[in-house]
């Protein structure tokens, strides 16, 4: 029977059972989320989505040159500031972000730790065709510097598939990397080179936040391999608790923070009152390791995915190689503001609905 044969076989024949099977494998590894209070599964397919191994390949040589981007043009000044700077009377969060900016980018260099997830589609020509999956490539939808979540959830998925691909489909496979070790791996780097031992890793979470459990395996992760102790606060609590002293390290709880981790803060609603910006721009200037820092964060704004693709943009920080593979997996993007180019922009939509744009 052909690959492709037993892979509709094994569609077909999926039941409830087989649901319900899916469902206590995630709920026993840790692949939930919390639903007013109540662990639930997460969504996840029957199988993995089939791609080329050579697009794959591709996606994952672009990375560390897209990585190496993000980090130079943070520290590059004009380019931040003419970036963001249009945007200010209209955008109050890029407005606050910009500020801090400019009082912090010149400080004297600290310890700095990007945890990126860069998210992509995978596209192709002709999606029905029977060469889609190896005419496609994946183009980079979305990349987050932020609260970059679901790799703990994510590793777990890809667990799971891998026992149904051992199970049903013994010939198929897909590259097995557990994100959330490398993540880890680089916080416990950070940690070691701040080097104050008894020092912690501090979450800032929403109060609802329904990713308990991804959270959870990176704690787990943090104590089991390298003894580094964590805490998850709300920033407004910690607003009410954290102290700043004079040797600009901060302090909650009788414990010293290391590593600032956000994932919450990312939003301008997050923000209610001036005192959330006074605290944000103290953990800036604190020698705490902020993930991400301010330049990161300002590289968050989905702004500079359309500044990147700008002519001679990532040619000033990468080689000529290193450029033509990040511009590669980068999608196009068309502004729609008014003027030429967002007329322009809604036409090619209008002239081919289903032409990707």
């Amino acid at each position: 029977m052909k690959p492709d044969e037993d892979r509709d076989r094994f569609l077909h024949s999926a039941d409830q059972n087989t649901a319900d099977q899916f469902q206590r494998f995630l709920c026993n590894k840790g692949g939930c989320f919390l639903t007013n209070g109540v662990p639930r599964a997460i969504n996840v397919t029957l199988l993995p989505t089939p791609v080329s191994r050579s697009a794959y390949n591709h996606v994952v040589s672009a990375q560390e040159p897209l990585n190496k981007l993000i980090e130079l043009s943070s520290r590059d000044v004009d380019f931040v500031t003419s970036s963001i700077e249009p945007c200010t009377k209209v955008d109050y969060l890029a407005k606050r972000l910009l500020d801090i900016y400019a009082q912090c980018v010149s400080d004297e260099e600290q310890i700095t730790l990007g945890m990126y997830r860069h998210d992509y589609m995978f596209h192709t020509p002709d999606p029905t065709g029977e060469d889609a999956v190896h005419n496609g490539n994946f183009k980079m939808v979305e990349a987050n510097l932020m609260s970059a979540a679901l790799l703990g959830t994510g590793t777990t998925a890809m667990e799971l598939h891998n026992q149904v691909l051992a199970k049903e489909l013994p010939d198929r496979k897909q590259p097995y990397k557990k994100s959330l070790v490398p993540m880890v791996r680089g916080i416990a780097s950070a940690w070691g080179l701040y080097d104050r031992p008894g020092s912690v890793f501090l979450f800032f979470v929403a109060p609802d936040d329904f990713n308990w459990f991804d959270q959870q395996k990176m704690i787990d992760n943090l104590w089991d391999e390298y003894g580094i102790m964590s805490m998850k606060m709300t920033y407004e609590e910690f607003m009410e608790e954290g102290e700043l002293r004079s040797d600009s390290r901060y302090y909650v709880r009788g414990k010293e923070i290391a590593i600032f981790y956000f994932r919450s803060m990312w939003n301008e609603d997050h923000y209610k009152t001036e005192k959330h910006w006074e605290i944000r721009l103290k953990i800036e200037k604190s020698l705490a390791v902020k993930v991400p820092n301010i330049r990161h964060q300002c590289i968050n704004l989905k702004l500079f995915q359309q500044a990147y693709l700008n002519k001679g943009v990532v040619e000033k920080y990468l080689t000529a190689e290193e450029s033509k593979l990040v511009l590669s997996v980068f999608a196009e993007l068309y502004q729609l503001a008014p003027g030429e180019e967002g007329d322009k922009a809604a036409q090619l939509a209008f002239d081919d609905p289903r032409g990707g744009y």
